[in-house]
């Protein structure tokens, strides 16, 4: 009973100490990511996402995942020794007004990162999950790192995948 309660005790106060956090600024790599994939977001390759993903506790922590969810997800790869594989979720902000998108990167067997991008394409919230242990709020500066790494992994994939937004028209002569 001592170990639930401190542990939910533990929980909470990461939790709000985490979204009292300011957004994460460090990592705005070459534009706004968060623009970038809502004007492509019809001609990306969104598959309806998994039930259960994102986690219900990483949802709750974002405020996100309203609705139905896609998701895009790369093709694993190494680094540092690690399997990385890293999905992008496109939901609504808990009220069901915004879109969301969501960022995972996912180290199976050994921790998970989910990282809620602002409209300005800088880090809002994020969760963190050691394999085994319970999902926990993060602060900006703790996931900071990971996310400057999958923000410059994710413009160029977005750039890469998507059907370019149609140009504008030209003006045409009387």
């Amino acid at each position: 009973m001592k170990k639930s309660w401190l542990s939910w005790l533990l929980l909470s106060a990461a939790m709000v100490l985490a979204l009292a956090a300011p957004p994460y600024a460090g990592a705005q790599a070459k534009g706004n990511l968060f623009k970038d994939v809502m004007d492509r977001k019809d001609g990306l390759n969104w598959k309806p996402a998994p039930d259960g993903q994102p986690p219900a506790d990483v949802c709750t922590m974002l405020q996100a995942c309203s609705g139905s969810t896609k998701v895009l997800v790369q093709t694993p790869v190494t680094e540092g020794g690690k399997r990385i594989t890293r999905a992008m979720y496109l939901t609504k902000s808990m009220d069901g007004k915004r879109d969301a998108i969501i960022l995972e990167r996912l180290s199976p067997g050994i921790e998970a990162y989910f990282f809620l991008l602002a409209p300005d394409g800088t880090m809002s919230k994020a969760a963190y999950d050691e394999t085994g242990k319970p999902f926990m709020a993060i602060g900006n500066a703790v996931g900071g790192p990971a996310f400057e790494q999958d923000l410059k992994i994710w413009e160029p994939y977005i750039a890469k995948v998507s059907i370019a937004p149609p140009a504008p028209a030209a003006p045409t002569q009387p």
